[in-house]
C-alpha cells in the first residue's frame, strides 16, 4: 500500500458487528479528502477477515501507477 498518500484522521466510528474504525485522509495531487479512507486496526472476532485491509469513500478509485496519465 502506498501510505504517503494517507494521512491519520482524528475520526473514529463504531459498528456493531465489525468494532472501532479509524480513518485516514487522502492526498494526491494537490486534491484531499477528508476520511476517504478507513480501516478497523482491531476487527471483532466475527469480522477477523478485514484486518490489514482500507475502504475507500465512494467515488475514490485506486489503480496502479502506471495506469495514471501523465499528460
Amino acid at each position: 500500500m502506498r501510505t504517503e498518500y494517507l494521512t491519520a484522521s482524528d475520526k473514529h466510528t463504531i459498528c456493531l458487528w465489525k468494532g472501532r474504525a479509524s480513518y485516514f485522509s487522502l492526498q494526491v495531487e494537490g486534491d484531499r479528502l477528508e476520511h476517504a479512507a478507513w480501516y478497523y486496526p482491531k476487527p471483532f472476532k466475527l469480522a477477523a477477515g478485514i484486518q490489514g485491509r482500507v475502504a475507500f469513500e465512494s467515488g475514490v478509485t485506486v489503480e496502479p501507477q502506471s495506469m495514471r496519465r501523465t499528460c
